[in-house]
């Protein structure tokens, strides 16, 4: 490999490392809006990244932390009593 081809393989990789970080920023930031996680979205991805063997499912109890950071709607209050009101 001449020099020259050396450079544009490495420009060529670096560009799609490149991209793809960009590209998992943006989702990663599409979790933290869609949860409120309040915490270091960067270092959760980055440390479930290095808990896990590449073809390992997530674990649900990391998806459910996440979703326990999401602040659910509030139920409107309302009777106590399942029995139905007289009119």
């Amino acid at each position: 490999m001449t020099t020259n081809e050396l450079r544009q393989s490495v420009r060529s990789n670096l560009e799609a490392a490149i991209r793809a970080q960009r590209e998992s920023w943006d989702v990663a930031l599409g979790i933290e809006e869609i949860t409120g996680y309040a915490g270091d979205i960067y270092a959760f991805v980055a440390e479930t990244v290095g808990a896990l063997n590449d073809d390992e499912a997530i674990p649900d109890d990391l998806v459910e932390e996440l979703i326990s950071f999401t602040s659910m709607p509030k139920l409107p209050p309302g009777p106590t009593s399942q029995t139905p009101r007289v009119q």
